[in-house]
């Protein structure tokens, strides 16, 4: 075993009381209870009670001494992750090169995003033009008057509004309607393509999960106009996400414009994206919240949750 496995430690964060506040700290990632030395750090430092305790996030999944003490001890306990499983004893070298690489390309991911976000927020810096943004509507038939284009014929399609900030600090909506399309002379693939280039631009990227096979990406815009919901029809969208998580098959969801949430879906991580929009969001989205299928050869609702 290497002096750099000896040295690796793991980060355990616990999220607790009502507001969900963060305590962290680092343990031996060899050691057995891990979680144990980790919550008697972070007691003396916070106070916090047990009971208090809804969540547990750490570089390397718990051994089963660790799972054992969870069970035990964190009767409110409803999340549980790891960025990375815990390998066999003679594995650890490779699981920690493994590591590394993924942590360079979700590295490498988040930098390439900030660097536009901040070219963005040059060229925007002042502006309260309409920034053309792509969006969903769950309908039986095509928006009315509004230009669109069917991603599920009669169940999903994407529109096109410009969005921008009103002097109430609320966002304006203007949509490209069919009559803008035929008067102005151009198409709205034109009206498309601008907005999925900006849309694309305004996302940030939250990895959830142990490994990549089992790790959900929440998509969050930027700023209020950038609503990701959309994202999932964006071209190439899917290959930003294989780049993440692998594969090629995967389950999306959103429930309401402004969260997207992308799994694999051969991996356990995609039934779980039905409970996340399942629940309430505080929204105020005509949105169904709804998971799909995305497969080399189209997209299908798996299910829907009318509100």
């Amino acid at each position: 075993m290497s002096e750099a496995v000896r040295d690796e430690v793991n980060i355990v964060i616990f999220r607790y009381g009502e507001s969900g506040k963060m305590a962290d700290t680092t343990v031996p990632v060899l050691v057995e209870d891990g979680y144990r030395q980790a919550w008697r750090t972070v007691i003396r430092q916070h106070g916090m009670t047990a009971e208090s305790v809804t969540g547990i996030a750490s570089d390397w999944a718990p051994t089963e001494a660790d799972e054992s003490f969870l069970r035990k001890n964190f009767p409110n306990l409803r999340e549980v992750s790891a960025a990375f499983t815990r390998p066999e004893p003679d594995g650890w070298d490779q699981a920690l090169a493994a590591a590394e690489q993924a942590r360079q390309e979700a590295e490498r991911q988040l930098e390439q995003e900030e660097r536009q976000r901040a070219n963005r927020t040059d060229r925007e810096a002042g502006s309260d033009e309409p920034l053309m943004i792509p969006m969903l509507r769950t309908t039986a038939e095509p928006p009315p008057l509004v230009a669109s284009r069917a991603l599920i014929p009669g169940q999903l399609y994407v529109v096109v509004a410009g969005v921008a900030p009103t002097p109430q600090g609320s966002l304006g909506m203007h949509w490209v309607l069919e009559k803008h399309v035929q008067d102005a002379g151009f198409t709205f693939e034109d009206v498309l393509s601008e907005a999925n280039a900006n849309l694309g631009e305004g996302l940030r990227t939250v990895l959830r999960g142990e490994t990549a096979r089992d790790r959900v990406v929440h998509f969050q815009g930027i700023d209020s106009r950038h609503m990701p919901a959309a994202a999932l029809a964006l071209p190439g969208f899917t290959d930003r996400v294989a780049g993440l998580i692998g594969g090629d098959r995967f389950v999306a969801a959103f429930p309401c414009e402004d969260h997207l949430y992308f799994a694999r879906a051969d991996t356990d991580a995609a039934g779980t994206l039905a409970d996340l929009v399942r629940e309430p969001h505080d929204c105020g989205s005509d949105l169904i919240p709804t998971v799909v299928v995305l497969e080399p050869a189209g997209m299908r609702v798996l299910v829907q949750f009318p509100r």
